[in-house]
């Protein structure tokens, strides 16, 4: 006989094997979900610094404490641009004072 799944017991089900067996971050997101910015900014700002720590230092000599929000409001301005996409900043990454930071990798 087989168990048919609520669906929230088939979104756990998803989450779990993304966690476990792609790598994805769990998170809470009434914690960590920016709804201002529509994205988790904690985990783009530690993406950015694990992946790019030359880009995110040449930033810091620039913008000081205010490097992460101004990235993060850099980002949100480019995709809420009139032809600004999310899809398009993902695919080529974004350009802020002569520095080129890669929002996605691909496999």
């Amino acid at each position: 006989m087989n168990n048919i799944l609520s669906e929230l017991e088939y979104e756990d089900f998803i989450i779990d094997i993304l966690a476990h067996e792609n790598g994805y971050v769990k998170r809470e997101c009434k914690k960590h979900y920016n709804r201002a910015f529509a994205m988790d900014t904690e985990l783009l700002i530690k993406f950015l610094n694990d992946t790019q720590p030359k880009e995110m230092e040449l930033l810091r000599k620039i913008y000081k404490d205010d490097t992460e929000d101004t990235v993060i409001s850099f980002i949100n301005a480019e995709a809420t641009k009139s032809k600004g996409s999310l899809l398009n900043l993902l695919k080529h990454g974004i350009e802020i004072s002569n520095t080129k930071l890669e929002l996605m990798y691909t496999k």
